[in-house]
């Protein structure tokens, strides 16, 4: 894995209250250093100046019509445009027809979501969680409970 450097972006990061013009430096896949004037050779270099780079956004209202209505949007595209956007969280609104309500569904989910090298991670067999992409919530008024939590179970044991 090569290392990346960052160079001249706005960084801004609530948690720890930064607002400033610095360089990042990835090594492998983790931040390792956050300063003003980072020199380094032998790295991908991204020119950030004018950029703002931040944590992802989060979006808690979004419409992916799939399973259903690919044709309006897909898990695919609902993630690429997430992450256009520079979202890697989002919340889709449970209005798919038909509704996310058995394995089945689910196991579509699962599938649409490998087929586009998108991460799902189920937890409390109420939320579906596309790591970096998107965020599906699986509304709470299900036919199908107990058969959601046993096939979710099952993908994580």
């Amino acid at each position: 894995m090569s290392n990346i450097l960052i160079k001249g972006g706005r960084v801004i990061d609530p948690k720890t209250k930064v607002d400033d013009i610095l360089d990042i430096l990835i090594t492998g896949n983790k931040i390792s250093k956050i300063s003003k004037r980072i020199k380094k050779s032998d790295v991908q270099l991204i020119d950030a100046k004018g950029k703002i780079v931040c944590p992802g956004f989060i979006d808690l209202h979004c419409h992916l019509r799939d399973p259903g209505r690919p044709d309006e949007e897909t898990i695919e595209s609902g993630g690429e445009s997430a992450i256009a956007g520079g979202f890697t969280t989002i919340c889709c609104m449970p209005n798919t027809e038909p509704a996310i309500d058995n394995e089945g569904i689910v196991k579509y989910i699962y599938k649409e979501a490998a087929r586009a090298n998108l991460f799902i991670y189920f937890f409390h067999g109420w939320e579906i969680n596309v790591i970096g992409f998107a965020f599906i919530y699986i509304s709470s008024i299900v036919c199908n409970l107990c058969e959601i939590r046993n096939f979710i179970a099952r993908q994580h044991t």
